[in-house]
């Protein structure tokens, strides 16, 4: 359509683009579609639910969104937001995570990210080593004067800090006030989260170290020094992402958050702190995966939910606007094909970005392979930088806003979360379900429907389960002496300590409610780790403190991973001979699909063509010196020399023999082992087979 030009040449309004085209009635798309299927029906064909139930639909009209109910950005109920548009400043806080337990590396690292674009880091502290070198990794950060270390060349003024610790959070929060407080950074100038979150390590780990009551009052305390002396610094944190790493639905993220939340909210105000200043001081941690469009209403219904929690607490509208930092998902991570990891992480800032979160981490592609390397987080931080930037996403405010698809999965996500938040609470609340083991067992449905749709590839992995490339190029990594590194670090810190740390200590445990904080920063400046703040004044021998069934994290590579490094355990690669009987348009599609399945769990396969006779089918079977055989063929060929070639390529006694095709007492009775086909659990097919060629499935 060329465009008219008016006079002074400029060209002329396009006007209403859909004047042209007649109005289609969704009853008409659908007769279209319906017709187009051969077969079925809109709702039975194109409609996929979510893991919560909830149906998405192929088609979305203005009839499924009342434009408005979500407002305007930066207003309430903040599903748009907690950012008006007059305020956008070219995109969010890109926060990069730091992650390296050795300190000197971790310093340099946060180095570049802050010159590389990063406007606030995410210590991500791991007080012991991790018990097996695969990650998720942290800062070997235990004490002040590591944490200074860690710091050393960082101006509090100006990046901010947001800490990610579960046990010893407290500790860390005391830790990083008086880092600030040494270094003379006025309380107003401090910006980040300390993101305590005792409720939340009950859940990942199922113990605390202290008390119930304790943790609350150690809590409270924290909230008003903070709330006192650092208006911009979050100190109550509400870490959703364990559940979402544990395989939870996005529902149940959302409503262990909203449950989390209101549970801090509960024991804060029995301490005396109003609802207003611990809104202010709180802050939500998201994960965000490949799911993108569900993810982004993700965060939206989040936002939209606890504005609903805010009014109920009779907090002000402005208090009920969520803070998020968003992540990418350590579930979506892969070992295998790992540079396919950029991908998934491009998807999550993506998401991030349209479910308006406020602060975004992208996982380094390396991250489940090894300490993330200086590539590997330069590639995380500049897939923000070209959103934001050169994609000029972060120069949109809730580029959602008005999809009708994803307005009306907010308000589902939404109206889900609270129903199940309801039951959290008639129940007796979010710490009564993790020590009743409700939680846990309410994720473990969902992560085994997840494995099921992961092993027979309904949610198929690039790279791992589909696709996979089986002479990938390796990813570099460093190799660490974990026993020198803990025996450096036990060293530095008996040089750090103190005479009077142990009297530093013992005064914190008879400390009032009201001066933890205070006492804990004087432990920590004579050495005291975090482990001992934490436990200063913690009942005998651990009479009385919570207990529960921890999470379990999952990633969902892990099992296709298995395989392949069963595979590589072999003294050389397995192949399977693909038996392709007839021409080319009898067998390929059934060929390419078994090549795929094969090379997901590390098995080569070999023989390319096609055989026009038994004969020929068993001498090229026999040559390829392949103990595994499958057979391809049309349904009609299978009718016809289907039993034949079976029988044939069974004398050639393969550890294995397939076929392509559905399950046959004829073909059964021929030879087949097992049948490939759409739908198994390729898992378990795989691992039976390289259980038999003499590898060991973990």
């Amino acid at each position: 359509m060329e465009q008219d030009k008016r006079a002074d040449g400029e060209p002329a309004p396009l006007g209403d683009l859909t004047a042209a085209f007649p109005a289609t009635s969704l009853e008409t798309w659908t007769q279209v579609v319906e017709k187009a299927l051969k077969g079925g029906t809109v709702a039975d064909r194109l409609t996929t639910r979510t893991l919560d139930g909830l149906a998405i639909k192929p088609l979305y009209t203005k009839a499924d969104w009342a434009a408005g109910r979500s407002g305007v950005p930066g207003a309430a109920p903040y599903t748009r937001g907690a950012q008006a548009e007059a305020e956008l400043s070219g995109g969010w806080d890109l926060r990069q995570v730091i992650d390296d337990p050795r300190l000197d590396l971790a310093r340099a690292a946060i180095a570049e990210d802050l010159e590389g674009g990063a406007t606030s880091l995410g210590l991500r502290i791991a007080e012991e080593p991790p018990s097996q070198c695969h990650g998720p990794w942290g800062l070997w950060v235990a004490t002040l004067a590591e944490l200074d270390q860690v710091l050393k060349d960082v101006d509090l003024r100006g990046a901010g800090i947001a800490l990610e610790v579960g046990q010893g959070a407290f500790a860390a929060g005391a830790a990083l006030l008086a880092l600030a407080e040494q270094r003379g950074v006025p309380g107003g100038e401090l910006r980040g989260a300390l993101n305590v979150d005792p409720i939340g390590t009950f859940a990942a780990s199922g113990h605390l170290r202290q008390s119930l009551p304790r943790v609350f009052d150690d809590l409270a305390d924290l909230v008003r020094v903070v709330a006192a002396r650092t208006p911009n610094l979050g100190a109550v944190g509400v870490d959703a992402r364990l559940y979402h790493t544990a395989g939870a639905s996005e529902a149940q993220e959302v409503a262990f958050a909203l449950a989390t939340g209101a549970a801090y909210l509960r024991a804060l105000d029995e301490r005396g702190i109003a609802p207003e200043t611990a809104l202010h001081h709180m802050t939500f941690s998201f994960a965000v995966d490949s799911q993108f469009f569900r993810s982004m209403a993700k965060l939206r219904a989040a936002r939209l939910a606890w504005a609903r929690v805010a009014d109920a607490v009779g907090a002000g509208s402005a208090a009920g606007a969520m803070r998020i930092w968003a992540e990418g998902a350590w579930r979506d991570l892969a070992t295998r094909d790992a540079y396919v990891n950029m991908l998934r992480g491009t998807a999550h800032c993506f998401a991030a970005a349209c479910g308006n979160a406020d602060a975004i981490s992208v996982r380094p592609f390396d991250e489940a392979l090894a300490v993330p390397g200086l590539f590997g987080r330069r590639i995380a931080r500049n897939t923000q930088l070209i959103l934001a930037e050169e994609s000029g996403l972060g120069r949109v405010r809730d580029p959602a806003g008005g999809a009708w698809s994803i307005e009306t999965l907010t308000e589902e996500f939404a109206a889900k979360a609270w129903s199940l938040f309801q039951e959290i609470e008639a129940q007796g609340g979010m710490v009564k379900a993790i020590e009743d083991g409700r939680v846990e067992h309410a994720i473990a449905g969902i992560r085994k429907t997840r494995t099921q749709r992961l092993a027979t590839r309904k949610d198929p992995v690039t790279g791992v389960s589909i696709f996979p490339d089986l002479n990938e190029p390796m990813v570099s990594r460093a190799e660490i002496d974990w026993t020198a590194l803990a025996t450096e670090t036990i060293k530095r810190r008996r040089a750090a300590r103190v005479k009077d740390a142990d009297a530093k200590l013992h005064a914190l445990a008879r400390a009032p409610a009201q001066g933890r904080v205070a006492a804990a920063i004087e432990a920590l400046k004579a050495g005291a780790t975090f482990a001992e703040i934490d436990s200063a004044g913690a009942e005998d021998q651990g009479q009385g403190l919570p207990k529960a069934v921890a999470l379990r994290p999952m990633r969902q590579s892990a099992a296709f991973e298995r395989l392949r490094d069963a595979s590589d355990s072999l003294p050389r690669r397995p192949r399977v001979f693909l038996a392709n009987f007839g021409k080319p348009r009898d067998y390929l599609d059934r060929a390419t699909f078994a090549r795929n399945v094969f090379a997901v769990g590390g098995i080569e396969p070999v023989g390319d063509g096609g055989c026009q006779t038994v004969d020929e089918l068993v001498a090229a079977a026999k040559a390829s010196g392949a103990s595994l055989i499958v057979l391809s063929c049309s349904d009609e060929h299978y009718q016809q020399h289907g039993v034949d070639c079976l029988k044939a390529l069974k004398a050639l006694s393969p550890t294995c023999l397939y076929a392509v095709a559905q399950p046959d007492d004829a073909l059964t009775a021929a030879g087949v082992d097992a049948y490939v086909r759409r739908g198994i659990d390729i898992g378990a097919l795989l691992a039976d087979a390289l259980t038999k060629l003499g590898a060991r499935v973990s």
